[in-house]
């Protein structure tokens, strides 16, 4: 998942809803904030939250490397237990969440220090547990998007457009009583003119986890009695401030668009039998806007254009990085070397970057966020940011035994001696020198550090 731009776009969009005293960067008031939520609302009411879930056997950890201390929170504990540096070893620093097992309890690992100097809501990191633990425990059977996340390279900007309008229709539906053919004209546009990107599209998985997060920290704002006016209320002042760009992809798309078509059915039917229907593979949208859609809706020309646009921008500066890698992916003289899985550090590479490339069978790729150096019995390699990294999908298209994921760089040969001392061009954006016998599959050769 792209942890820290989405989570932060859209948590600062959420935050302005809020009362100023409710915002603070010290981890203190994060672990407040999370220490209310869990006990106020999730242990108090989790019903309201999704029905038939249980929380109490869950943790969450919340930990300041600035402090050396962690606060765990849970069913256990009436007040947040300190842990101390020196007595519990505190999760790896970089990633604003991840998980482990504390007393038996699956735990949600949350970062304060990242949010030092921000003017950002205290109940981020209650939103951010409850929404990952969603994504953990509770939707671990769910039918999931069935492709990558990424979006497809070359990007095509009417798929864009057309949610766009679909999302604009939602919200003006929601916040000023206006009709929902509209949206449903729109939907159902996108639905059959882009077919495929149905089964990629996040608006359930990533959309409920979204809507689930805010009902949450709606609730803890007022309690579990709270009235129907009074939540929607609340979340209005949020999707009133919540806005598409052109910048936006198919999978950050699904935040917005399926919590607020998730709110939209709420509204409507507030029994939730909904919730029935979305572990199965249905969305918000084919739920709430499965109806006739009325023709003649006449296209947004200007905003057509400005994404038309902006997409060809894009495309022009991904083909910058990605059309030099293509040619060296489909040379049989290029070196492919594989990536041990002890390479890969937290944001080894750009995820806000990352592209499916359809030209190369969809093939995953995505720059490195740094340029990093590494040794091994094998050799040595030093790799320049912004060099693309590709994610191939099983089966494995690597030969290396050793290399439990199928991450890959290409490589320029600059040496191939009798010694098997293997060298590789600069200008590829890799410098290397590996020792040993490469593998060759299908005419092409690897190179497997170890």
């Amino acid at each position: 998942m792209k942890q820290s731009h989405m989570w932060l776009l859209l948590v600062l969009v959420g935050s302005l809803c809020l009362p100023k005293s409710s915002f603070g960067t010290e981890p203190q008031a994060f672990v407040d904030a999370t220490h209310t939520g869990y006990h106020k609302i999730l242990l108090g009411c989790p019903d309201l939250i999704w029905p038939g879930s249980n929380w109490s056997n869950l943790n969450f950890l919340l930990f300041s490397h600035r402090e050396k201390k962690a606060w765990l929170i849970g069913a256990d504990f009436d007040q947040p237990k300190v842990l101390l540096a020196s007595e519990f070893a505190l999760p790896a620093q970089g990633l604003s969440y991840s998980f482990g097992e504390i007393e038996s309890k699956t735990t949600v690992f949350l970062a304060t220090d990242i949010y030092q100097g921000m003017d950002i809501s205290a109940s981020r990191t209650f939103r951010l547990g409850v929404h990952e633990l969603f994504h953990r425990v509770f939707q671990k059977n769910w039918v999931k998007p069935s492709k990558s996340r990424w979006p497809e390279y070359p990007l095509e900007w009417k798929p864009r457009y057309l949610r766009r309008m679909l999302f604009d229709s939602l919200k003006a539906a929601l916040l000023s009583n206006q009709s929902m053919y509209p949206a449903i004209f729109w939907y159902q546009r996108w639905r059959i003119e882009f077919p495929e990107e149905l089964s990629r599209a996040t608006d359930g998985y990533e959309g409920s986890a979204r809507y689930i997060d805010l009902q949450a920290a709606t609730l803890s704002r007022l309690t579990c009695a709270a009235t129907k006016d009074e939540v929607k209320a609340d979340y209005l002042k949020y999707f009133a401030y919540l806005s598409f760009d052109t910048d936006m992809d198919l999978d950050l798309e699904g935040y917005y668009l399926g919590s607020l078509g998730l709110f939209m059915l709420d509204l409507r039917d507030g029994t939730k039998n909904w919730t029935k229907q979305l572990p199965l593979g249905k969305t918000p949208l084919e739920l709430l806007l499965n109806g006739y859609a009325h023709p003649g809706i006449a296209d947004n020309d200007e905003l057509a254009r400005e994404y038309r646009e902006k997409i060809e921008a894009r495309n022009l500066e991904v083909e910058k990085v990605i059309g030099p890698e293509i040619d060296l992916f489909k040379s049989k003289d290029a070196l492919r070397i594989a990536i041990p899985a002890s390479w890969k550090q937290p944001d080894f590479y750009n995820t806000e970057q990352s592209y499916l490339v359809r030209e190369l069978k969809n093939l995953e790729f995505s720059p490195l966020a740094a340029s990093h150096s590494f040794s091994s019995q094998t050799g040595s390699i030093t790799l320049s940011k912004g060099k693309a990294l590709f994610i191939g999908e099983s089966p494995a298209l690597s030969p290396c035994p050793d290399h439990s994921l199928d991450f890959f760089l290409l490589a320029k040969a600059a040496v191939k001696s009798e010694g098997a001392i293997y060298s590789c061009d600069p200008s590829s954006g890799v410098s290397c020198n590996f020792i040993g016998s490469p593998r060759l599959r299908d005419g092409v050769t690897w190179i497997c550090p170890r």
